[in-house]
Protein backbone atom coordinates (compact mmCIF):
# COMPACT_ATOMS: atom_id res chain seq x y z
CA UNK A 1 0.00 0.00 0.00
CA UNK A 2 2.71 2.67 0.93
CA UNK A 3 4.73 1.68 -2.15
CA UNK A 4 1.23 2.49 -4.43
CA UNK A 5 0.44 5.60 -2.41
CA UNK A 6 4.39 6.82 -2.93
CA UNK A 7 5.04 6.06 -6.56
CA UNK A 8 3.65 9.05 -7.89
CA UNK A 9 6.27 10.91 -5.91
CA UNK A 10 9.78 11.73 -6.53
CA UNK A 11 11.70 13.18 -4.04
CA UNK A 12 13.63 16.10 -4.68
CA UNK A 13 17.12 16.50 -4.76
CA UNK A 14 20.59 17.11 -6.40
CA UNK A 15 21.06 15.10 -10.08
CA UNK A 16 24.27 13.18 -9.87
CA UNK A 17 25.90 12.62 -12.72
CA UNK A 18 24.55 10.95 -15.44
CA UNK A 19 26.23 7.50 -15.23
CA UNK A 20 25.50 7.16 -11.51
CA UNK A 21 22.00 7.82 -11.61
CA UNK A 22 21.30 5.74 -14.42
CA UNK A 23 23.11 2.64 -12.71
CA UNK A 24 20.86 3.68 -9.67
CA UNK A 25 17.45 3.26 -12.10
CA UNK A 26 18.22 0.58 -12.89
CA UNK A 27 19.52 -1.07 -9.48
CA UNK A 28 16.12 0.26 -8.62
CA UNK A 29 14.40 -1.56 -10.80
CA UNK A 30 15.90 -4.82 -9.96
CA UNK A 31 14.83 -4.21 -6.90
CA UNK A 32 10.94 -3.78 -7.71
CA UNK A 33 11.31 -7.17 -9.53
CA UNK A 34 13.39 -8.75 -6.53
CA UNK A 35 10.28 -7.55 -4.64
CA UNK A 36 7.50 -8.94 -6.68
CA UNK A 37 8.57 -12.40 -6.39
CA UNK A 38 9.39 -12.39 -2.62
CA UNK A 39 13.01 -12.02 -3.15
CA UNK A 40 13.18 -9.99 -0.26
CA UNK A 41 16.69 -10.23 0.54
CA UNK A 42 17.69 -9.44 -3.15
CA UNK A 43 15.82 -6.59 -3.27
CA UNK A 44 17.46 -5.45 -0.36
CA UNK A 45 20.83 -5.83 -2.10
CA UNK A 46 19.59 -3.59 -5.02
CA UNK A 47 17.94 -0.82 -2.90
CA UNK A 48 21.68 -0.68 -0.48
CA UNK A 49 24.00 -0.62 -3.33
CA UNK A 50 21.92 2.15 -5.43
CA UNK A 51 20.68 4.66 -2.39
CA UNK A 52 24.91 4.57 -2.03
CA UNK A 53 25.10 5.33 -5.68
CA UNK A 54 22.05 8.06 -5.31
CA UNK A 55 21.46 8.43 -1.64
CA UNK A 56 18.07 9.79 -2.50
CA UNK A 57 14.96 9.58 0.05
CA UNK A 58 13.05 7.44 -2.06
CA UNK A 59 15.98 4.52 -2.34
CA UNK A 60 15.81 4.96 1.63
CA UNK A 61 12.23 4.30 1.48
CA UNK A 62 12.86 0.95 -0.73
CA UNK A 63 15.57 -0.22 1.70
CA UNK A 64 12.81 0.09 4.37
CA UNK A 65 10.24 -2.03 2.44
CA UNK A 66 12.76 -4.67 1.66
CA UNK A 67 13.43 -4.75 5.39
CA UNK A 68 10.16 -4.64 6.42
CA UNK A 69 9.20 -7.87 4.14
CA UNK A 70 12.20 -9.64 5.92
CA UNK A 71 11.08 -9.49 9.32
CA UNK A 72 13.92 -6.84 10.90
CA UNK A 73 11.49 -4.85 12.12
CA UNK A 74 14.31 -2.60 14.15
CA UNK A 75 15.91 -1.55 11.40
CA UNK A 76 12.99 -0.99 9.09
CA UNK A 77 11.54 1.33 11.49
CA UNK A 78 14.76 2.75 11.47
CA UNK A 79 14.58 3.81 7.91
CA UNK A 80 11.14 4.53 7.78
CA UNK A 81 12.06 7.01 10.70
CA UNK A 82 14.99 8.37 8.57
CA UNK A 83 12.54 8.95 5.40
CA UNK A 84 9.95 10.95 7.31
CA UNK A 85 12.38 13.05 8.18
CA UNK A 86 14.40 13.48 5.28
CA UNK A 87 11.62 13.14 2.73
CA UNK A 88 9.86 16.66 1.58
CA UNK A 89 6.40 17.25 0.18
CA UNK A 90 4.85 13.50 0.70
CA UNK A 91 1.36 13.23 -0.03
CA UNK A 92 -1.13 13.47 2.82
CA UNK A 93 -2.29 10.23 2.38
CA UNK A 94 1.41 8.41 2.13
CA UNK A 95 2.49 9.94 5.29
CA UNK A 96 -0.32 9.43 7.49
CA UNK A 97 -0.17 5.32 6.31
CA UNK A 98 3.68 5.48 7.09
CA UNK A 99 3.25 6.82 10.28
CA UNK A 100 0.61 4.10 11.40
CA UNK A 101 2.95 1.17 10.11
CA UNK A 102 5.90 3.48 12.20
CA UNK A 103 3.37 2.87 14.98
CA UNK A 104 2.49 -0.76 14.72
CA UNK A 105 6.64 -1.74 14.38
CA UNK A 106 7.35 0.47 17.21
CA UNK A 107 4.79 -2.01 19.61
CA UNK A 108 6.67 -5.16 18.61
CA UNK A 109 10.33 -3.81 19.75
CA UNK A 110 11.96 -2.46 22.73
CA UNK A 111 12.80 1.12 22.77
CA UNK A 112 16.70 1.52 23.80
CA UNK A 113 17.96 4.90 24.95
CA UNK A 114 21.65 5.24 25.20
CA UNK A 115 23.77 8.00 26.48
CA UNK A 116 27.40 8.57 27.43
CA UNK A 117 29.29 11.16 29.39
CA UNK A 118 31.25 12.61 26.35
CA UNK A 119 28.42 12.37 23.53
CA UNK A 120 29.93 11.14 19.90
CA UNK A 121 30.23 7.68 20.81
CA UNK A 122 29.57 4.92 18.27
CA UNK A 123 26.86 2.26 19.53
CA UNK A 124 27.07 -1.00 18.10
CA UNK A 125 24.35 -3.45 18.63
CA UNK A 126 24.72 -7.20 17.95
CA UNK A 127 28.36 -5.88 15.66
CA UNK A 128 26.31 -3.73 13.74
CA UNK A 129 26.55 0.07 13.61
CA UNK A 130 23.56 1.98 14.66
CA UNK A 131 24.83 5.66 15.35
CA UNK A 132 26.28 7.58 17.88
CA UNK A 133 25.36 8.95 21.30
CA UNK A 134 22.75 10.32 22.34
CA UNK A 135 20.43 7.54 20.70
CA UNK A 136 17.08 6.06 20.96
CA UNK A 137 16.72 3.35 19.26
CA UNK A 138 14.29 0.53 18.63
CA UNK A 139 15.49 -3.24 19.12
CA UNK A 140 13.68 -6.80 18.59
CA UNK A 141 12.69 -8.52 22.06
CA UNK A 142 15.60 -11.03 23.40
CA UNK A 143 19.46 -10.29 24.60
CA UNK A 144 21.32 -7.97 22.42
CA UNK A 145 25.18 -7.14 22.76
CA UNK A 146 25.52 -3.20 22.85
CA UNK A 147 29.13 -1.98 22.31
CA UNK A 148 30.33 1.89 22.55
CA UNK A 149 33.53 2.90 21.10
CA UNK A 150 34.86 6.90 21.37
CA UNK A 151 38.84 7.52 20.00
CA UNK A 152 41.13 7.94 23.12
CA UNK A 153 37.90 6.12 25.52
CA UNK A 154 38.03 2.49 26.91
CA UNK A 155 35.34 0.80 24.69
CA UNK A 156 32.66 -1.08 26.72
CA UNK A 157 30.34 -3.45 26.39
CA UNK A 158 27.06 -4.19 27.70
CA UNK A 159 24.53 -7.43 27.69
CA UNK A 160 20.72 -5.93 27.53
CA UNK A 161 17.80 -7.94 27.29
CA UNK A 162 14.41 -6.22 25.45
CA UNK A 163 11.04 -6.73 26.22
CA UNK A 164 8.76 -5.72 23.71
CA UNK A 165 6.47 -2.05 24.17
CA UNK A 166 8.88 -1.52 27.17
CA UNK A 167 11.69 1.34 27.40
CA UNK A 168 15.48 0.76 28.90
CA UNK A 169 17.82 2.94 29.19
CA UNK A 170 21.84 2.88 28.78
CA UNK A 171 24.48 5.13 30.59
CA UNK A 172 27.81 4.61 30.56
CA UNK A 173 30.77 6.83 31.39
CA UNK A 174 33.81 6.28 29.12
CA UNK A 175 37.15 6.32 30.68
CA UNK A 176 39.80 8.10 28.93
CA UNK A 177 42.19 5.16 27.54
CA UNK A 178 45.71 5.22 30.51
CA UNK A 179 48.96 7.11 29.04
CA UNK A 180 51.59 5.10 29.15
CA UNK A 181 54.53 6.48 30.55
CA UNK A 182 58.11 5.14 30.13
CA UNK A 183 60.04 5.04 33.04
CA UNK A 184 63.49 5.04 32.03
CA UNK A 185 63.76 8.36 31.88
CA UNK A 186 66.98 9.86 30.50
CA UNK A 187 69.92 10.49 32.62
CA UNK A 188 70.67 14.36 33.13
CA UNK A 189 74.79 14.76 32.59
CA UNK A 190 76.33 15.91 35.80
CA UNK A 191 78.52 18.90 35.60
CA UNK A 192 82.03 18.06 36.12
CA UNK A 193 83.64 19.10 39.50
CA UNK A 194 87.04 21.46 38.93
CA UNK A 195 89.88 19.79 40.69
CA UNK A 196 90.97 21.32 43.93
CA UNK A 197 94.93 22.78 43.67
CA UNK A 198 96.79 21.82 46.53
CA UNK A 199 98.32 25.32 46.78
CA UNK A 200 95.25 26.45 47.60
CA UNK A 201 94.55 24.05 50.52
CA UNK A 202 95.62 26.01 54.16
CA UNK A 203 96.68 22.89 56.61
CA UNK A 204 96.08 24.44 60.16
CA UNK A 205 98.68 23.02 62.67
CA UNK A 206 97.44 21.07 65.73
CA UNK A 207 97.36 23.24 69.42
CA UNK A 208 100.16 21.69 71.51
CA UNK A 209 98.23 20.12 74.68
CA UNK A 210 99.55 21.02 78.07
CA UNK A 211 98.75 19.68 81.34
CA UNK A 212 98.42 21.47 84.90
CA UNK A 213 100.97 19.92 87.43
CA UNK A 214 100.71 21.26 91.32
CA UNK A 215 104.15 20.91 92.70
CA UNK A 216 104.25 18.99 95.89
CA UNK A 217 106.90 17.43 98.29
CA UNK A 218 108.75 13.77 97.07
CA UNK A 219 107.19 10.94 98.89
CA UNK A 220 110.16 10.63 100.67
CA UNK A 221 110.75 13.75 101.99
CA UNK A 222 106.85 13.50 103.64
CA UNK A 223 107.78 10.26 105.26
CA UNK A 224 110.80 11.92 106.96
CA UNK A 225 108.97 14.81 107.77
CA UNK A 226 105.68 12.20 109.68
CA UNK A 227 109.11 10.47 111.38
CA UNK A 228 109.67 13.62 112.98
CA UNK A 229 106.64 14.40 114.77
CA UNK A 230 105.81 10.98 115.73
CA UNK A 231 109.56 10.75 117.52
CA UNK A 232 108.62 14.67 119.07
CA UNK A 233 105.73 13.69 120.04
CA UNK A 234 107.49 10.73 121.85
CA UNK A 235 110.01 12.69 123.52
CA UNK A 236 107.47 15.11 124.59
CA UNK A 237 105.61 12.42 126.64
CA UNK A 238 108.70 10.68 128.14
CA UNK A 239 109.83 14.15 129.54
CA UNK A 240 106.33 14.64 131.30
CA UNK A 241 106.67 11.23 132.86
CA UNK A 242 110.20 11.86 134.09
CA UNK A 243 108.94 15.55 135.62
CA UNK A 244 106.21 13.89 137.65
CA UNK A 245 108.20 11.19 138.87
CA UNK A 246 110.84 13.79 140.38
CA UNK A 247 108.24 15.38 142.15
CA UNK A 248 106.11 12.63 143.74
CA UNK A 249 107.38 12.22 148.08
CA UNK A 250 109.90 9.60 149.16
CA UNK A 251 107.65 6.80 151.35
CA UNK A 252 108.61 6.84 154.95
CA UNK A 253 109.09 3.57 156.79
CA UNK A 254 107.97 3.69 160.40
CA UNK A 255 109.95 -0.13 161.44
CA UNK A 256 113.01 -0.81 160.98
CA UNK A 257 114.98 -4.01 160.31
CA UNK A 258 116.63 -6.09 162.74
CA UNK A 259 119.68 -7.78 162.97
CA UNK A 260 117.87 -11.12 162.14
CA UNK A 261 116.48 -9.92 158.98
CA UNK A 262 113.10 -9.92 157.68
CA UNK A 263 110.51 -11.04 160.16
CA UNK A 264 112.26 -10.38 163.35
CA UNK A 265 110.64 -8.22 166.10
Amino acid sequence: MLLILLGSWTAHADEPPSDARAEAKRLKKDGDAALARNDALAALDCFERGYQIYPSANMRFNVALALDALGRASEALDAYQAFAAEAKDVPVAARQHLERRMMELSRQLGHLTVETGTDGAEVMVDDRPRGTTPLRIYLAPGPHRVELRKEGHVSMVRAMVMVAGQNESLHVELGLVPTVVDKAKPVEPVEPVEPVESAKLKVIAPLPVTASVVAGPPRKRRGWIWAAAVGGVVLAGATIGLAVGLASPTPHFSHTLGEGGPGTP
